[in-house]
């Protein structure tokens, strides 16, 4: 140890108080900032796993794409198993429909539901480690997968909920089902329509189990693999393979082969690479590949790091503040220990020594509270996280829901350890070069005299003083300027300036405030002076006899008093933002459900009376009840020459127009949020009123602006009453290749424009695609 370390060692233990209050200043920012890191990668891997145990492990999906059920047998993709990255392999069935019904003796038409199946192979290793654990509701055997629950009988099954509820609101687990299969009167050799008309003559299965709809990655259109969405919902049995093959063979047997491939891999991050892999493998032309993870890997990696953002500029902040209190104590202690600066350079210590001395003792704070913050961090990542998860858990809804069950940990990852240790040391040396620069720099007759000192310190420095007030007065513009563009790009498209194109929004947003309170805190330091003379004047009858002493220190040590004005205008600023935050975050959610929802408990039902309306509000506990009717339509743009929306036979479209047909008293009621742009005198009870009259509709101003529609206008709407088909097998089957649909055109009034209507097409709120369009008619 040489000999300006052991100086530095024992000026840090003559002023132990100074420098314990310094590391413990240190310790918090880097603990603060290092719990936000740690805590970020946790919910990465915490939303990582929840998919997994929701939709299976499984990556990727793959389906011969040349014929239209894509029946292969093993060997005929064996070789993928053998690519780099991949793990499991399985092999499944999927893509078929029967009909299932709890009805004994009914009929196909009246008591069954049209029921997707997903054959799973039980006896597969692989399929263990890539099944989900689903979200069981009832449970008759004992079992917390798929393929554990259907290990106990060949005439298991297990099925979604939206099945329980098509099946009666009495259907339990441990009840039976009967199940019409694929062309079943072919291979029984009996008439259709005997077997349709009586559900005795089909097959009985064994309900063992009933989950929820959000689970296993069912299936996708070969034709559109890179349209899949998972994981997949609705009504749906879940069987053996056996099992499905007896479901969906039809008359052709096809035991020994299957229709789709799971995948899994070693790490998410390479499903891009082992989806092109496996294209490349087996061929485009002939197979189809659904990379499952990429897309919602990155979704989660988006979220996680706008939330994160906003914790991490308090961390930041709060480091900030550290730097501060660092640099403030050491002007102290530099001020303290000027005359043995002085003595050392009068015993021929070099200005470079000086400063190793001052910066020593930096490296070594930094080091010591570097470390224990990085320990104090993961205690910090631990409140964070938890306290963030049972507030998710506790929100209402789905939202809640999903988060109930999630299991979280901690993951400490080496390179974020090493990102927090760095930070914390390279605080404390960036504290402490200022003042060990300016300790090395002061001449030998200013550290031995106090007289020189004072003249020095008494001198007027108006260029530098000039300069602050420059760069104060840019921050603030430069700040006031990146904030504007902000406004401007929320503001829309059409109004946004140009310009900043290299910082995203949410990173300007953070920035730009931040810069304007520095050149605000800068510019009202520089006039510290001024200012101390106006705090005294007013509240001189306060200060009585310290007046002069508090004017007098403020003077003498106006660097200290400019640090200290500066935490303190940081800090308050902190508290207020966090508030302010919270605050809006809390507004903003319930707005956002307001607007979205509209109502507090939303029902879906096909094919409905509005009788059931009476019915719900029988129910104790429920004020009112709203019945609103979805119906696809078409409208004609004569500026296009085109109809623009899809009819309900055709697979392929890029726009689409839905009709919601509601009830004017009641959205007078409870939609009092709606804004009406256009009649601009216009009220919600006046709009109500007139979209009573017929051929009368409300548009937004999406639908305004793409059909350049005002209110008055008239245009033609294609409304789609529904679909006819040639048979009753043929609707049974759901073929449209003989089907017709029958559509009613009227000219339509535009009566008003809203910006929004509360409760329906909030697409800016809930992602609704572009193309999308909505009218609102009256029942």
């Amino acid at each position: 140890m040489g000999i300006i370390s052991k100086l530095a060692i024992r000026n840090m233990k003559r002023r132990k108080a100074r420098y314990i209050l310094t590391t413990v200043t240190l310790v918090i920012g880097v603990a603060l900032f290092g719990g936000i890191l740690i805590a970020r990668d946790s919910f990465k891997v915490m939303f990582v796993k929840d998919i997994d145990n929701r939709m299976g492990t499984a990556d990727i999906l793959v389906r011969e794409s040349e014929t239209q059920d894509g029946w292969f047998r093993q060997r005929d993709v064996e070789d993928i198993e053998d690519l780099a990255h991949v793990e499991y392999v399985s092999y499944r069935i999927a893509g078929f429909s029967v009909y299932t019904s709890s009805v004994k003796g009914g009929n196909q038409l009246e008591d069954s539901t049209r029921t997707a199946v997903y054959g799973i192979d039980i006896d597969s290793s692989d399929e263990d480690e890539l099944g989900s654990s689903p979200y069981i509701i009832e449970s008759d055997v004992n079992g917390d997968t798929i393929e554990e629950l259907l290990d106990h009988g060949r005439n298991d099954i297990v099925i979604t909920e939206s099945l329980k509820i098509k099946l009666g609101k009495h259907f339990d687990a441990g009840d039976e089902v009967m199940v019409l299969p694929i062309d079943y009167h072919l291979k029984k050799g009996k008439d259709q329509d005997v077997v349709s008309a009586n559900t005795s003559l089909w097959p009985t299965y064994r309900v063992v189990a009933i989950i929820r709809d959000l689970g296993e990655a069912r299936d996708f259109d070969p034709e559109t693999p890179s349209s899949f969405e998972s994981p997949s919902s609705g009504p749906c049995l879940f069987v053996s393979i056996d099992t499905a093959h007896e479901l969906v063979d039809g008359a052709v047997s096809h035991v020994g082969e299957y229709n789709l491939v799971a995948v899994g891999i070693d790490d998410v991050n390479n499903a891009a690479d082992v989806t092109d892999d496996i294209e490349d493998e087996l061929g485009k032309d002939e197979w189809s590949v659904a990379d499952l993870k990429t897309d919602t890997v990155d979704q989660i990696n988006d979220t996680v790091d706008m939330m994160m953002t906003i914790l991490l500029m308090f961390g930041v902040i709060a480091l900030i503040l550290s730097i501060i209190l660092i640099l403030n104590i050491f002007n102290i202690i530099k001020e303290e220990q000027e005359y043995e600066t002085g003595m050392l350079q009068a015993v021929g210590a070099s200005k470079s020594e000086t400063f190793k001395l001052f910066l020593t003792q930096g490296v070594i704070m930094g080091i010591i509270g570097a470390i224990i913050g990085t320990i104090c961090s993961f205690f910090m990542s631990y409140f964070i996280f938890y306290i963030t998860v049972e507030s998710l858990k506790n929100m209402p809804g789905q939202v809640g829901e999903m988060f109930a069950d999630m299991e979280f940990e901690i993951i400490l990852y080496p390179q974020t350890i090493a990102i927090i240790l760095g930070v914390g040391v390279l605080s404390c040396i960036l504290a402490a070069i200022y003042p060990s620069w300016k300790a090395s720099r002061k001449p030998l007759i200013e550290c031995l005299n106090p007289l020189a000192h004072k003249a020095e310190r008494e001198k007027k420095h108006h260029k530098r003083k000039i300069l602050y007030i420059l760069l104060s007065i840019f921050l603030i513009v430069y700040g006031s300027w990146l904030l504007y563009t902000v406004v401007g790009a929320s503001a829309g498209p059409s109004r946004r300036p140009s310009g900043n194109e290299g910082l995203s929004e949410s990173t300007t947003s953070i920035i730009a405030p931040t810069l304007i309170l520095f050149g605000i805190i800068a510019l009202s330091a520089i006039f510290v002076g001024p200012i101390t003379k106006v705090f005294i004047k007013i509240f001189g009858p306060y200060l009585k006899q310290t007046k002069l002493l508090t004017r007098k220190n403020v003077l003498r040590h106006r660097k200290r008093t400019v640090l200290t004005y500066t935490m303190i205008a940081i800090t308050v600023s902190y508290l207020v933002s966090i508030s302010v935050i919270m605050g809006s975050v809390r507004e903003g959610v319930h707005t956002t459900v307001n607007n979205v929802m509209g109502c507090d408990i939303r029902v879906f039902a096909q094919n409905t009376p509005r009788s059931f309306e009476d019915e719900l509000e029988d129910i104790d506990g429920i004020d009112d009840v709203m019945g609103v009717t979805f119906r696809n339509a078409r409208i004609f743009d004569e500026d296009r020459n085109k109809w623009i929306g899809h009819g309900q036979l055709e697979k392929d479209w890029d726009k689409s127009v839905t009709v919601h047909v509601l009830d004017p008293d009641k959205v007078k009621t409870h939609m009092t949020e709606t804004e009406v742009l256009e009649p601009s005198d216009m009220t919600l009870e006046d709009m109500m009123d007139e979209i009573e009259d017929e051929n009368t509709m409300i548009i937004t101003e999406d639908e305004a602006d793409y059909f350049d529609l005002e209110v008055d206008d008239e245009i033609l709407v294609s409304f789609s009453l529904g679909i006819i088909f040639p048979s009753f097998n043929a609707m049974q089957a759901y073929d449209t290749d003989s089907a017709k649909e029958v559509i009613y055109e009227e000219e339509m009034k535009v009566i008003a424009i809203v910006e929004k209507f509360q409760g329906f097409a909030t697409g800016e709120i809930i992602g609704q695609e572009e193309g999308s369009y909505n009218i609102f008619i009256s029942w």
